[in-house]
């Protein structure tokens, strides 16, 4: 190592000894070779490399950046310095210097993905002239001032920070010119014209950096001039919203007590003072311990705390800025300490004495709605002392811990899961393989599980724990986890990605994992992982997500891997408990039912519900939270509870009975003016060159939001109308530069990018809503401020430019760099290509589309390889909207001059205002009765009257639903008048009119869309669809599709009609026969007759016998043939002709590899399409005639998801098959009682005989118990009945139906439809020609076969609320059979007699009694038992008071570790016995290497390859010899 002007850093030196002639081929006059005569001549290479430095004097700020100058670029050396020395002696001993030339390069992306970067050389001469003695008197210093930081000094007398070295700065003059600038960008913002070339992010980005250096006193003077300031009020608005936007990105401390002084005084609004603390962590530059103190001191000011959402996001801040500043590994890095001053540290002591007991205290006194965000403060400190304090709280023992608060407990310590890896691996794998732990928890520590970086063991226990897993929800969550990571290719990982370990291991243990069926599932976890090459930058995606239980959370995490650049644009999660508490809450308090509901059902049902004594089923209170971060370190937190609910109550009551004074708080006008700046990807670097002097290297992306007007909502009108005047602007930039100060003229010189997007719509938008009329009116025009001079609005925006610059610094002048006048365009080679096009003019618009860029091509093949770069996803080119710019001649993207505008001209354009007017007409049509037409009172109440013929629209209806003709009708009419007014108005109006209809077989619809004024070629298209499909096995079983389209001057001058059969072919009805599923069946049901029903094994036998039968009678029913017609008019429009042949072409080009045979001709008038699925290959082939040729694609490969999609099966409801295909679930919840054996909701099953007493099947148990299903078995045959409220429903084997006692009469193959005693109720039955009757209600479907019962509960969320012999539907094995009372049994079979209906006819055995009153006496509940983390970790610290880890410090730019592991004491303990050692360490420069170094020694892995390096120093330490607890 040697010192230089970079710092200590590695030199290499390589001598050459040279012949005379090269002497001069580098530079004249560098040797005198009068003082070489006889001697040699000789070159000395000097090359440093800065990646390899102990210490070093390059200031870098960032915090998202690898901060490659310091040796993060893996092995990239970004800046280079050569220095030659020439010289001659006899030998290299005695060589003379006689000059040198030195050259430095610096090569930096001065953005986050691969373009040209920006390089800076330098090079100096030196030349021996004579040889002569000098004299150097070194000055006297007089008065040295010692200053304990560069830029920032903290008086302890003031709350103020004053700079130090910035006074001369002419500050009066400075505050002026702020003033100035703000004024003016408030003027520009009001400005319509030419929003793009203002560049108001930069402008602003300038502001920031000037407000940096001032002091608290020179802000207040500001603010206080912007108030005194005689300006339009929306402009002095404008002003101090952008003033208090600038001094929040600045960050400066002087810029923090700002900012606190104003939200103690209330000086600031609600909104602002959130914003202002929430990105506090994310701008804050100089986090020193007297700032945090300070920023302390403002999360506990009366201010804050009264609001409570703002003081549980306030403390979650403050933990998150300790971490960042205090406890992160590299805070030297983060905030550089030589610079800023000291800051805080792991070893600051109010850390653990002052600021954790204060959260500490803040979670104890929380109330119930804000212990989710206390505890979530709490844990995001990251300190090791919070592990202990969380554990009571993972662990529920805390009073009111209710489970939101225990999940949100673990997801707390996820800013520590790596870092205290040993600690917290083995509480969550406790957690997960806990069976009895409620599944929110499990899932909750999985996740955290994932993020620990777990070994290939904890990956392979959790595969295989998939096999005996009784939570159905939590075998999905952790399959869909390992199958999501192992199907990520390697090469798809982004450089630095955590998931790539993951994946490696995944990959090997998923073969070991229980598979689920399905492609998405109602739990699931995904992981998605992408790299775009050419751009140099990645992106990962973590999804979970669970739906249909009683708990639901969404989670969702995106990260950019960008070129030097890693970063977290968003992550968000959202969970909810207890919504069905919520709702009937709800909906009980807006409709006013609190009666009692057994006085709602049927007499039977609740006589049957009191002498069993049933426990109603308890739904779990709500509990809602949402948790938000935003570029990394931008968090924001809130909570609610079941107390809520009562809030949201009172209000919608209030709302109700007083609807005028709910209104009166939005009526009239409310003026906006939103600015909101933000900044991102911000880099600062200064870096001494080889000249001396620094070179300064910045770039940041800054957005602006910028929305001006008003709102008014005019309550007073009969008709209720909102105008919205608005201004919208937005606008990014991302600039980035490399440069120099002039030392002779104190100019800046640079070279950089600017890359800039602005959208500027200026529209006044006036909605008109009449409920009565079911009408809407929108109105869009103009905003006042657009005159007929008016010509240069641009609505969008974009350019590129590469720059160069002089000017002077931005403190004296306040201007940004691409804005200054001497700013010059870098040209390339590529001349510069102009693309214009005028767009709009069918609207009477006057608008363009102007290209200008230096692409080597412009042309649709530039275009397409543009959108190769995003994979052709234009949703990814969404995601990096930064990364657009010009492409070079070989599909690279270049930073060349690249820029596009749409331009609009109001005074050339014809149109002035756009009205358009929406009336929508819904009418339904039930069996028999006449269509009636829905309308929407002005008192929010649905009415229905019978459907008039006056108004075309009216005809219309009644024309869709009479083409209909099915049992249940709806269709709907939207009438679209669109009218522009201006010099050349025009109007056009559509009448669009759909209707859909159904029966059990057959659905139905149609579609007339008529263009009443003829405007375009097209004035009308009729659709007339349909899709019947049997339920039942017959001779005819297929599906019929027919789809017939006719269009032109009327529905009748063209068609294209569309025809479609499907068939079960004999080839397939023969596979049935013959399939593994057919041989299994018969090979069951004869096991099944041998074995007792009695037996344990019996009911196993059944269920498989049952699966396999069912599997072949779906074989046997499959429609592997398709045929599809498509014929038309004779004659056609020419387009579509060409489209036809496009298809069709297009068509061979797609699948050319299947095509089987060359084309063959047939003369036909039509097309046809054939299909032949081929089931057990997952393949089709196709065959597809035309008038032009005959095709065959043989054996098309289909996606293994769409196995059990296609081919469809005549029996299965398309849409239920899709559903469970998809899923891997059946669209409804399944139980069947079959001859002997039962399987729940839950796919449990168990031996179970039914007999001559009825059984409770299934039934709603809540407190409601709404519905139910009862069930008994007379001579081999089952008697069913149905409750439904007060309707009692009866299915005899005699298949005799009977409502409330009286017979309804069934006909086979047909659907009799029969209402409720209430008449609110439909219910429908269907008697098949297979003897087995459907009876559908709303609540189940019960299929009967006479000896068995399929029954299909209905809910949406399986929320454990029935009971029954099928279970409690909770998606979960465990205690799936509760009696009444809710007891969980040791046998199934004795919980199931618990269910028999209690009579004088219906009598136990003595046993049977003993055995149920034996259990009842004990009646153990299904609880969560909570998993008792808190003992790991003690017994973990119990028997490991100390730990053999290597030691590591940081010096200067390097990091300095132990050769061998030493004795460490851990947290919480204290030396016992102590002695000294030396301590041999060895140094390495800061770095990729040393990072993952240090990673490794964090979890306590050792590093043998230590012992082989060279030693650095030796130190002579305490060392201690035992450890323990410490003593009170």
């Amino acid at each position: 190592m040697e010192q230089g002007i970079e710092g200590k850093c590695k030199n290499t030196y390589q001598v050459s000894e040279l012949p005379e002639y090269l002497i001069h081929e580098y530079e004249q006059g560098m040797i005198k070779l009068e003082l070489c005569k006889g001697k040699k001549f000789y070159q000395v290479m000097k090359t440093r490399d800065i990646t390899k430095c102990i210490e070093r004097s390059t200031y870098i700020s960032s915090k998202t950046h690898y901060k490659c100058l310091l040796g993060n670029c893996n092995g990239v050396n970004t800046k280079s310095s050569t220095t030659r020395y020439f010289g001659c002696g006899e030998n290299i001993e005695a060589l003379q210097l006689h000059g040198m030339i030195n050259e430095g390069e610096l090569q930096h992306n001065v953005l986050a993905f691969n373009t040209e970067p920006v390089v800076t050389g330098t090079k100096q001469v030196l030349k021996l002239v004579a040889i002569t003695p000098v004299t150097t008197t070194i000055p006297e210093i007089v008065a040295p001032t010692n200053v304990i930081d560069l830029l920032f000094e903290f008086p302890k007398t003031a709350n103020n920070f004053i700079p130090v070295g910035l006074d001369n700065l002419p500050k009066e003059e400075m505050k002026a010119k702020v003033i100035a600038k703000l004024t003016a960008i408030a003027t520009e913002l009001g400005e319509l014209e030419h929003f793009g070339k203002k560049e108001i992010p930069s402008q602003l980005k300038s502001l920031k950096t000037v407000l940096a250096i001032f002091t608290t006193k020179d802000l207040k003077a500001v603010y206080t001039s912007i108030k005194a300031i005689s300006v339009p009020a929306e402009i002095k608005l404008t002003m101090r919203t952008l003033f208090l936007e600038a001094v929040k990105m600045a960050g400066s401390s002087p810029c923090v007590m700002f900012l606190k002084e104003m939200i103690e005084t209330e000086e600031l609004t609600y909104t602002e003072t959130f914003m202002a603390v929430t990105t506090l962590a994310h701008y804050i530059k100089t986090p020193t311990v007297e700032l945090i103190d300070q920023i302390f001191e403002l999360i506990k000011s009366p201010v804050v705390r009264k609001e409570p959402t703002l003081k549980t996001n306030a403390h979650l801040v403050f933990a998150t800025l300790v971490r960042q500043a205090c406890l992160a590994t590299k805070v030297n890095e983060v905030f550089p300490e030589y610079v800023f001053g000291t800051k805080c540290s792991p070893d600051n002591k109010k850390i653990s004495q002052v600021y954790i007991p204060h959260l500490v205290k803040e979670l104890e006194s929380a109330t119930e709605a804000e212990k989710q965000t206390a505890v979530l403060a709490l844990g995001t400190i990251g300190h090791e002392a919070v592990i202990p304090l969380l554990l009571p709280y993972i662990e529920g023992k805390v009073e009111g811990c209710t489970p939101a608060v225990r999940k949100m407990a673990i997801y707390s310590l996820v800013v520590v899961t790596k870092k205290y890896r040993n600690i917290l691996l083995p509480v969550f794998s406790s957690l997960v393989h806990n069976p009895a732990e409620k599944r929110g928890i499990r899932l909750a520590a999985f996740s955290m599980l994932l993020n620990s970086q777990p070994s290939t063991v904890h990956i392979q226990k959790l595969a295989v724990s998939t096999w005996f897993e009784q939570d159905v929800e939590m075998h999905k969550f952790i399959f869909s986890s390992l199958k999501s990571l192992a199907h990520i290719s390697l090469d798809q990982h982004p450089e630095g990605s955590y998931l790539k370990d993951l994946t490696i291991k995944a990959q090997t243990v998923l073969p070991l994992a229980k598979p689920i069926p399905g492609i998405i599932s109602s739990t699931f976890n995904s992981f998605i992982s992408g790299v775009l090459k050419n751009l140099h930058i990645g992106c990962q995606m973590h999804t979970a997500f669970s739906l249909g239980t009683a708990s639901q959370f969404l989670y969702h995490k995106t990260e950019y891997f960008l070129k030097q650049v890693q970063t977290v644009p968003m992550e968000f999660a959202v969970h909810v408990d207890g919504l069905k508490f919520f709702a009937d809450n709800l909906i009980n308090s807006i409709t006013g039912e609190y009666a009692n509901y057994l006085e709602k059902i049927h007499p039977e049902w609740r006589q049957i519900v009191q002498n069993m004594e049933f426990s109603a089923r308890k739904y779990d209170h709500f509990e809602a939270g949402i948790w938000a971060r935003f570029t990394d370190d931008i968090q924001f937190v809130f909570g609610a509870n079941f107390k809520s609910v009562d809030f949201i109550k009172e209000w919608i009551l209030s709302s109700l009975q007083a609807p005028a004074k709910s209104l009166k708080k939005v009526c009239g006008k409310t003026p906006i003016n939103i600015n909101h700046v933000f900044e991102e990807f911000a880099y600062q670097a200064l870096v001494p060159s080889d000249l001396g002097f620094p070179i300064l290297i910045e770039s940041q992306a800054t957005y602006l939001v910028s929305m001006k007007g008003e709102v008014d909502v005019m309550c007073s009108n009969p008709v209720p109308s909102i105008a919205l005047k608005v201004t919208k602007k937005a606008a990014f930039t991302y600039n980035g530069y490399v440069g120099v100060v002039c030392p002779f003229t104190n100019k800046l010189l640079a070279a950089g990018i600017n890359e800039h997007r602005a959208i500027n719509i200026p529209i006044k938008t006036v909605v008109e809503i009449v409920p009565g009329t079911s009408s809407m009116k929108i109105v869009m025009k103009q905003i006042d401020e657009v005159t007929p001079t008016t010509t240069s609005i641009d609505l969008h925006h974009y350019h590129v430019k590469p720059f160069t610059a002089m000017k002077p610094l931005v403190f004296l002048d306040l201007t940004p760099i691409v804005l200054h006048k001497n700013t010059k365009v870098i040209k390339s080679k590529a001349n510069m290509k102009t693309f214009q096009a005028t767009i709009g003019q069918t609207f009477g618009l006057d608008m363009t589309y102007k290209v200008d860029t230096e692409c080597d091509l412009y042309d649709t093949k530039a275009l397409i390889d543009s959108l190769a770069d995003y994979k052709y996803n234009p949703i990814i080119k969404g995601f990096f909207h930064f990364t657009d710019t010009a492409v070079k001649a070989n599909g690279m993207p270049s930073a060349r001059f690249h820029k596009y505008t749409v331009m609009h001209n109001p005074a050339k354009s014809t149109t002035k205002e756009a009205e358009i007017n929406i009336m929508i007409t819904l009418a339904r049509k039930i069996r028999t009765q006449q269509p009636q037409i829905v309308i929407f009172s002005t008192k929010y109440v649905i009415t229905t009257i019978e459907l008039p013929k006056i108004t075309k629209h009216e005809q219309s209806l009644h024309e869709s639903i009479l083409k209909l003709n099915s049992e249940l009708s709806y269709a709907v009419n939207a009438l679209v008048t669109a009218k522009l007014v201006g010099g050349l108005p025009k109007s056009y109006t559509y009448s669009i009119t759909a209707g859909k209809g159904s029966s059990s077989l057959e659905h139905k619809w149609n579609l007339h869309l008529e263009n009443v004024y003829g405007v375009v070629p097209l004035m009308k298209m009729c659709v007339e669809g349909g899709l019947k499909y049997p339920i039942v096995p017959n001779s005819d079983t297929n599906f019929k599709y027919f789809n017939h389209i006719g269009f032109g001057q009327t529905c009748d001058q063209y068609f294209v009609n569309f025809d479609g059969t499907t068939f079960v072919t004999d080839k397939q009805k023969q596979y049935s026969k013959i399939s593994y599923e057919s041989k299994q069946c018969e090979k069951l049901t004869i096991e099944s007759q041998k074995i007792s029903k009695l037996s344990r094994k019996y009911s196993q036998v059944a269920h498989q016998q049952q699966n396999a039968c069912k599997a072949k009678k779906y074989q046997a029913n499959t429609l592997d043939q398709a045929v599809i017609d498509i014929t038309t008019s004779d004659v056609l429009p020419a387009y579509v002709y060409y489209y036809g042949k496009l298809v069709n072409f297009g068509l061979k080009a797609l699948l050319f590899k299947y095509i089987s045979a060359f084309p063959t001709y047939t003369h036909t008038d039509k097309v046809q399409v054939k299909f032949n699925f081929n089931q057990k290959l997952n393949t089709v082939t196709m065959y597809v005639k035309t008038p032009m040729d005959t095709m065959v694609y043989k054996n098309i490969r289909l996606p293994a998801e769409m196995k059990k999609i296609l081919p469809l099966v005549a029996i299965k409801n398309p849409v239920e098959q899709t559903y469970k295909a998809l899923t891997g679930s059946p669209l409804y919840a399944k139980c069947v009682i079959g001859q002997g054996y039962v399987q729940t909701f839950d796919k449990k099953t168990y031996s179970y005989q039914l007999d001559h007493c009825d059984h409770i099947v299934a039934s709603d148990c809540s407190e409601e118990y709404n519905h139910a299903v009862l069930a008994k078995e007379v001579n081999g045959l089952k008697h069913i009945t149905v409750y439904h409220g007060q309707t009692k429903i009866s299915l005899k084997p005699t298949w005799k139906l009977e409502l409330n006692g009286k017979e309804i009469a069934m006909v086979k193959n047909s659907v009799v439809y029969f209402k409720s005693v209430d008449q609110q109720h439909t219910y429908s039955a269907f008697w098949s020609l297979e003897n087995f009757v459907i009876l559908d209600t709303p609540f189940t479907r019960v299929t009967y076969t006479g000896k068995m019962v399929t029954v299909e509960e209905k809910s949406i969320i399986a929320d454990g609320s029935h009971c029954g012999l099928c279970g409690d539907l909770n998606n979960d094995l465990r205690a799936d059979i509760k009696s009444p009372k809710g007891c969980v049994y040791k046998s199934s079979s004795v919980a199931a007699l618990t269910y028999r209906v209690k009579n004088a006819q219906c009598t136990l055995s003595q046993k049977q009694k003993q055995q149920i009153q034996s259990e009842e006496q004990k009646c153990m509940k299904y609880k969560i038992v909570k998993t008792h983390v808190s003992t790991l970790y003690q017994s973990w610290y119990k028997y490991n008071y100390s730990t053999m880890k290597h030691s590591y410090i940081y010096q200067a730019g390097k990091i300095c570790i132990s050769q061998k592991p030493v004795v460490q004491c851990l947290f919480g303990s204290i030396p016992k016995i102590t002695t000294k050692k030396t301590i041999k360490f060895i140094c390495l420069p800061e770095g990729r290497v040393s990072k993952l170094y240090a990673e490794r020694i964090e979890r306590g892995e050792s590093l043998p390859e230590l012992r082989h390096q060279p030693v650095a120093f030796e130190s002579m330490m305490e060392q201690p010899i035992s450890c323990g607890p410490p003593k009170l």
